[in-house]
């Protein structure tokens, strides 16, 4: 009964004071809707169910050599965690594959995985049609069936509801189509879309030395975690004292199981979070602020309601209601607002074959988002309102009668809450600002680093192939290919606008890494687990020249580096500096295994160093071999074509070229190479670009703050500053005053705040380049910008106390 007449009167009261509501209710919007539209994106990305069943009992089974690397298990492995241990109920084994598929509006290069007999199982994912694999599709001479994802039945198949049974072309073999995955289904990311069975050969089985694999497990009822990685430890020393070449120092590794990509993401999305509802809380508290100064001015009505019998509850309920109610309206805004920002912060996102947030595009305002709006409303409700019911509602009733008739200021108690509530906003704006200073300055840091290459005027052309299954060696396959991707290039240069055409296997700040093993000729032949394993990449003989990759010393691949003649490499200059410090690289020769016995290549160059996936620290070592000699990888091959015009103008072109020369050929993805440079830096762009807003917000907010404040301390004390005036006061003195007690809360806040940024800018510490998370220019420049801005919003509510006309004034305040 009580609360619906509250509701009422808090209605009324707010209608009255449109200023104050529609102030109020904004300041809340704003906070809530950064919020509810930031939560919306960690939901999709880190929170939403992935499609397994308990996923608490899921690990992934890993291993380390002895020098404490990671190095993976081997296929070998498998068959042994099978069988050979009892605190997993399945084991499922995958790796990557990638498939063309020929037969929907044009072909397409699709990521896959192959899987064992019980990934499936181990997951505990079920299908949204049709069904997993069995033991008939791992049978001998069983045809070959895939089970493919949600977004590609969609995609390709238009959704068809007779998908299952379907034939399908994937690398030029039919495939059954057995099950379609449920949308919420990813394993490891969700660039993968289609699944088909790892049928392990005899050579697999055997292998246990080429480590690079994880294994999916599920623990068995009531094994802990500890008690499944001793099992592995167990296991792991058998195996040591079996296969001692293979498996001396190596240790097997059970740690739960990451089913995101974006697992990795948590710590800056967090830090984001945090950032956000740091703006929440100024905004919650700019309110509050806004409350207690209202609910003082209402001094003489919340005396005289307690004269009249009402209780300290009863009056702090009321006050409560009002707030809450101020909250529900800006929660609602707010949910307006996020709906606007989520969809501005979708609009922004680069695209591409492997987005820098994984599922992000799955973000939406769905029933989570409602009960996180509705929990934020709350929560800000109790925030801006609970202090100061339970302060006004306090006041004793001969100063509320004294203080309310005569208009005059707040008691000691309530400035005291006041200059709180500045101080902690203060305090909280100048942790935001360090923040996105230290990422704005981390940001220029990496967009100051050379690349290694230029990249204007280049278009690249993604034109994957097929992936030879995993111990595959065809050689006439290879060649095939070889001859192949020449022929493509020979197509292409020819367009009119091409100065220069190549092909690379990795283009440089992709997402994709292909490493390989090498021996040194004259080095000891390393351990099992210890081997060379460094960056490759094939080129074509005109790649340096076309992406402007510096000559150091020697040549580089010529059309004499035919198949036939003698191998040759061309190294970078962090692997001649790293193998041959001090001697010419030239003439040094390796093998591509780890037998050392040849066939030997010659290092005949080396070339500038070229940034891959990360701009920080030294360039890992680099091989570069002739594609038309060794041609590993192929499946993510990239044409790079400079041209004098806008390189977006050739890509019709290109592709119309591509279809000419084979009709099945997929095209994945076809970018300048400025757009692939920009794109490299989209996470830590995205993340300096949030957190500024958010510093923004946060700074505009904590300036309103402390104008509001000041303003309304000038609007109490009119009668007094027309007193002083009168007695011959300066106005600058007056100002002086005025402004004096806002920067000494500006200054506590600062003060609080920089010891606060440098206990939680830590956090900050895996998206810093070049630049220390406490860093104190950062933090200076912080706090100048605090002062200034807090300077600038006192002084104006100053200057107008100081301008004041004391006739006026005194009637005024009369």
């Amino acid at each position: 009964m009580h609360l619906s007449k509250d509701v009422v009167f808090g209605l009324r009261s707010l209608a009255r004071r449109p200023g104050f509501t529609c102030v109020a209710v904004a300041t809340l919007a704003l906070g809530i809707g950064a919020t509810l539209a930031l939560v919306s994106v960690i939901d999709a990305v880190l929170l939403r169910s992935f499609g397994y069943a308990d996923p608490a009992r899921l690990v992934a089974i890993s291993g380390k050599n002895s020098q404490g690397r990671a190095a993976g298990v081997a296929p070998g492995d498998f068959p042994l965690f099978e069988s050979r241990t009892r605190s997993f109920a399945a084991v499922g084994a995958t790796r990557v594959q990638t498939f063309t598929l020929i037969g929907g509006r044009e072909p397409r290069n699709i990521w896959g995985r192959l899987v064992s007999r019980h990934t499936f199982d181990a997951l505990g994912a079920k299908p949204l049609a049709g069904r997993t694999f069995a033991d008939i599709d791992f049978a001998s001479g069983a045809g070959p069936t895939a089970v493919i994802g949600y977004k590609l039945w969609q995609t390709a198949f238009g959704g068809a509801p007779a998908i299952i049974g379907r034939r399908v072309l994937l690398n030029g073999t039919e495939y059954v189509v057995i099950g379609v995955m449920r949308p919420e289904f990813q394993l490891h990311h969700p660039v993968f879309e289609v699944w088909t069975p790892w049928r392990f050969t005899a050579a697999e089985l055997a292998e246990h030395g080429a480590r690079g694999f994880d294994l999916i497990a599920r623990m068995a009822p009531g094994v802990s975690l500890a008690g499944a990685q001793a099992e592995a430890e167990a296991l792991s020393q058998s195996l040591e004292r079996e296969y001692p070449a293979d498996y001396k120092g190596w240790r097997a590794t059970v740690t739960r199981f990451d089913a995101g990509a974006a697992e990795n993401l948590r710590p800056a999305l967090t830090m984001l979070l945090g950032a956000v509802v740091f703006v929440l809380l100024i905004a919650c508290f700019n309110v509050a602020n806004l409350v207690m100064a209202r609910g003082i001015e209402r001094g003489r009505e919340i005396a005289i309601r307690a004269a009249l019998g009402a209780s300290r509850v009863r009056i702090a309920g009321q006050l409560l209601t009002e707030s809450m109610v101020i909250a529900v309206l800006g929660g609602a805004a707010g949910l307006l607002l996020a709906r606007v920002l989520l969809a501005v912060l979708l609009s922004t996102l680069p695209s591409g074959t492997f987005p820098i947030l994984p599922r992000i595009g799955d973000s939406r305002l769905d029933g989570h988002a409602l009960l996180a709006a509705l929990a934020l409303t709350l929560a800000a409700g109790l925030v801006c309102g609970l202090v100061p019911a339970l302060k006004l509602s306090s006041r004793r009733l001969e100063d509320a009668l004294r203080e309310g008739g005569r208009a005059g200021t707040a008691g000691p108690g309530a400035q005291r809450l006041l200059s709180g509530l500045i101080v902690v906003e203060a305090a909280l704006s100048v942790i935001l600002l360090a923040g996105a200073g230290l990422l704005i300055r981390s940001f220029a840091n990496i967009l100051s680093v050379q690349p290694g290459f230029h990249a204007d005027h280049v278009l690249t052309v993604q034109v994957p192939s097929a992936w030879m299954p995993l111990g595959h060696d065809d050689r006439a396959e290879t060649e095939r290919k070889q001859q192949r991707f020449r022929d493509m290039l020979d197509r292409v240069s020819r367009l009119p606008g091409i100065d220069g055409a190549a092909m690379v296997t990795v283009l440089p700040l992709g997402h994709v890494e292909v490493r390989t093993v090498i021996h040194i000729q004259g080095r000891p032949e390393p351990t099992k687990g210890e081997e060379l394993s460094l960056r490759y990449c094939g080129a074509s003989p005109d790649y340096f020249g076309v992406m402007g990759i510096a000559v150091l010393k020697g040549r580089v691949f010529t059309e004499d580096d035919r198949p036939g003649a003698p191998e040759v490499a061309v190294v970078s200059e962090s692997m001649a500096r790293r193998f041959w410090p001090g001697e010419d690289p030239v003439g040094k020769r390796f093998s591509f295994s780890d037998g050392g016995h040849g066939p030997w290549t010659t290092v005949v160059g080396v070339v500038g160093n070229v940034r891959y996936q990360q701009a920080s620290g030294e360039p890992p070592p680099e091989i570069y071999s002739c594609y038309r000699q060794r041609l590993m990888a192929a499946q993510v091959s990239t044409l790079v074509l400079r041209t004098p015009l806008d390189p977006r103008l050739l890509a019709g072109p290109v592709r119309a070229a591509i279809r000419r020369f084979d009709p099945g050929q997929p095209i994945a993805e076809v970018k300048s190479m400025s757009e692939v440079l920009a794109d490299s830096t989209a996470q830590p762009r995205l993340y300096t670009v949030l957190l500024s807003l958010f510093a923004a917000l946060g700074l505009l907010l904590a300036a309103a703050g402390i104008f509001s404040v000041i303003s309304w301390i000038v609007s109490r004390r009119t009668h007094e500053i027309g007193i002083r005036m009168a007695l011959g006061a300066e106005p600058g003195r007056v100002a002086r005053s005025m402004m004096r007690r806002a920067l000494i809360e500006t200054a506590a806040g600062t003060v609080v705040g920089l010891a606060g940024a440098t206990a939680l800018t830590g956090i900050l510490k895996q998206q810093l380049f070049g630049i220390a998370a406490t860093d104190p220019g950062t933090f200076a420049a912080a706090a100048v910008a605090l002062g200034s801005v807090a300077l600038l919003a006192a002084y104006l509510p100053a200057r107008r106390a100081a301008r004041l006309n004391p006739a006026i004034a005194l009637r005024e305040a009369g």
